[in-house]
């Protein structure tokens, strides 16, 4: 079929049709393939026959229904699949975010499979973020995931309740492909040289010389770049260098902040020499509000006496939010 007739069979209801037969266990079936766009209607008439499906992931569900709402949605050949008995066996998550969305979406619909072929379905492992950026020949996959990840959550936490760091409601974790679409709209910064390459840099040396997290330095880097490229440029170097630093420097005080975290955690843990190997270690957010106090104070011209940042963290998480939502913002709409 040529361009021309499917592009025709586009503007129906449906797109061309494919029949395959095949021969299992000594029956004869024929499974039909074609390209249907599905409305809110179609969507839900198909999810009520809806057998036997494992529960929707609502982390799932909310990401394809961004994805529409979005006009992110890319017609990839992703299938809804319904047995021989005409029961949906594959695509529910599609389908709840088509009725959400109430977006019409073109799928590739295959009916007519033999009901024991259910068990096969959904057991290959999925693409990561990491394998994503990867395939865009990102130069440092995992630390450009890594960063974009405490990026992404920094952009959609719910909310900022009164209280210690304990009242910081965090978000659900991002898929992969939330990841991946957060600087959709601009090709150049998604293939080779991804926009975050040089701040990984800048965080994993941070990492090794000045103890603090990789993925929360990249960001912390990102957003104070785009303040003044100068000014942070010379906040990192002697963050990340120590050399020649007053004794009440902010960015000292950060250094042996970090340092004595460290140490206060492998003396706990004598079987790790990893600061931040497990769960339990300083998050992102935690580590940022101790950044983002040293900034503040080195900024303003102001040496540190006391640097405890956990007295004022949901201010400090709070003026970080607003600085990655209002820089993020205008990369997106062109004015930055």
């Amino acid at each position: 079929m040529v361009i021309s007739e499917v592009k025709k069979a586009m503007k129906g209801k449906s797109g061309p049709e494919l029949f395959y037969e095949i021969e299992e266990g000594g029956s004869t079936y024929l499974i039909k393939h074609e390209i249907r766009q599905i409305d809110a209607s179609e969507a839900q008439r198909l999810l009520d026959t809806n057998d036997n499906n494992r529960k929707p992931t609502k982390a799932n569900l909310e990401r394809i229904t961004r994805s529409h709402m979005r006009d992110h949605w890319k017609y990839l050949g992703d299938t809804v699949k319904i047995d021989e008995d005409g029961l949906l066996r594959d695509g529910q998550h599609r389908l709840l975010a088509i009725v959400e969305s109430g977006a019409k979406i073109p799928q590739l619909v295959i009916s007519g499979l033999p009901r024991e072929y259910f068990k096969y379905m959904d057991i290959n492992k999925g693409r990561t973020a990491t394998d994503m950026f990867k395939i865009q020949r990102v130069k440092n996959p995992a630390g450009v995931k890594g960063a974009m990840q405490f990026l992404w959550q920094l952009l959609y936490v719910p909310s900022v309740k009164v209280g210690r760091w304990s009242g910081i409601t965090l978000p659900t974790p991002p898929e992969s492909s939330d990841l991946f679409e957060l600087f959709h709209d601009d090709a150049g910064q998604m293939h080779g040289e991804n926009v975050f390459d040089p701040h990984v840099v800048r965080g994993q040396t941070a990492a090794k010389k000045a103890y603090l997290r990789s993925d929360c330095v990249s960001v912390m880097s990102f957003l104070y770049d785009h303040i003044d490229p100068a000014l942070s440029a010379s906040f990192w170097e002697g963050v990340i260098e120590g050399v020649g630093l007053k004794v009440k420097d902010p960015r000292k005080a950060l250094r042996e902040y970090a340092k004595q975290k460290r140490d206060a955690k492998i003396s706990k843990k004598k079987a790790s020499t990893s600061f931040f190997g497990s769960h339990s270690n300083p998050s992102p957010f935690e580590v940022a509000t101790w950044i983002q106090l040293a900034w503040n104070r080195w900024v303003e011209g102001k040496e540190v006496t006391n640097f405890a940042p956990h007295t004022q963290d949901v201010v400090l998480i709070a003026d970080i939010i607003g600085l990655a939502k209002q820089i993020i913002e205008k990369n997106q709409i062109g004015e930055g």
